[in-house]
């Protein structure tokens, strides 16, 4: 199925925008031009609305969670 036009419900793109945000130390703008250009409040929302998919789906929050522990030495 192909994605419309617009619509950024990409959970692969919300789990690196959460990853570099949490773990890149870049600001919110900064992450969001190497994102192509999307507003800081935008890299903001992403993060958050992965946070929520987590909460909502524990598959997912597992998933997360393993990818998460390659990041912590």
């Amino acid at each position: 199925m192909r994605e419309r036009k617009g619509v950024k419900d990409n959970r692969a793109r919300k789990a690196a925008i959460y990853f570099m945000q949490r773990y890149s130390g870049l600001s919110n703008v900064e992450i969001g031009k190497l994102f192509g250009g999307i507003h800081f409040s935008a890299v903001s929302k992403a993060s958050d609305r992965l946070r929520k998919d987590m909460a909502d789906n524990k598959q997912l929050s597992k998933l997360i969670g393993g990818i998460d522990s390659y990041f912590k030495v």
